[in-house]
Parts: C-alpha cells; structure tokens; sequence
C-alpha cells in the first residue's frame, strides 16, 4: 500500500495530513511522518563470454506482454539484490549466473497502478544451465549487440540495455558512474 493511500496513523489511530513538501503524511497528533518507498527490483544483462550477445526474455504477462526483457523481478522480504537476481533467473530461465559488475540503478514506475520502484541492474554471465522459458517468460533469445529489438518492456530496461551498449563499446573505461 502506498502511503497516500493511509488516512489514519497505523500507530495512534489519529487522522493523517498531507501537507509537507513531499507530500508525505504526517500524524496530526504524534506527528510521525509516513515516507512512501519504492519497491526495489535487481535484474540482469547476462551476456556471452565474449560480450557481443545479450540473452532477452519475452514477457508472458502483462505489463508489456509479448515484448522483450531482461530477466529478474522484485525482492522477497530478508532477501539480498543478488539472492533475489539468482532466484529470479533460476525460475525464468533454469540457469546459475555469475555477478561481473553493478551497472547502476534506474527509478521507474510498475503496470496499471503506476508501482515505484527502483531498479538495480547487474551484468552477469551464465555458469551453469541452458537458458529456457519458464514462469513469466514465453521465449528466450539471443541477440547481437547492434540488432537489439525495439520492443523493449520498460523505461529503466532500455536505460539499462543503453548503459550496457556504451559499456561494451568502450572496453577500457571500467570505472563510469552511471547514475545522471
């Protein structure tokens, strides 16, 4: 639930006040104000050993169904960004990956009601399976880094996809910052 859905303090019961500069709530009796957080996803570029190909998964389910994606998800409570990216890929695609490097994170927003989240993405190879459909995904494919598809599901993935291509193009500059 997003906290401007909330119109009573969950501790005291009181009314709740939408009246500061972020519009956060706030208790008008014990004035705790309430932050709305995004929901955190990790998700992974995985790429050939030779970093020339990148594995897409098509979306079986809406949002975006039918168009490309990089596989990953949403965190589960008490779980790390890498434990969930390795779930993530062991129930889309049956593979064992191994993290290279953090690329950055993206803020974006999730199907009809607009879900925050912020998007952490990671470059990964695989070590250990054969990509195969499974769970939300309806095909894999690979794809040369100068033929990726223009159905790409998702602001922050296209971002992603863009940082990896200028990653890749520019061998020798490991230490950019990718956050604008």
């Amino acid at each position: 639930m997003d906290t401007e859905e909330f119109k009573y303090c969950p501790i005291c019961g009181q009314p709740l006040i939408h009246q500061n500069k972020d519009n956060n709530p706030r208790c008008v009796k014990c004035e705790r104000v309430f932050y709305s957080a995004p929901h955190p996803t990790a998700s992974a570029l995985i790429t050939d050993a030779q970093g020339e190909h990148l594995l897409l998964a098509r979306r079986k389910f809406e949002p975006f169904k039918g168009y490309w994606d990089i596989p990953g998800g949403f965190l589960e409570l008490r779980e790390s960004l890498e434990d969930c990216l390795r779930r993530e890929l062991r129930e889309e695609l049956d593979i064992e990956i191994r993290i290279i490097e953090s690329l950055g994170s993206y803020p974006d927003v999730y199907g009809e009601d607009l879900l925050p989240t912020i998007n952490i993405f990671y470059l990964a190879n695989i070590v250990e399976g054969i990509p195969i459909a499974k769970s939300d995904v309806s095909e894999v494919q690979w794809f040369n880094n100068n033929k990726i598809p223009s159905n790409i599901a998702f602001e922050c993935v296209r971002w992603a996809i863009n940082t990896w291509l200028e990653l890749s193009s520019s061998h020798n500059d490991r230490n950019r910052v990718f956050h604008s």
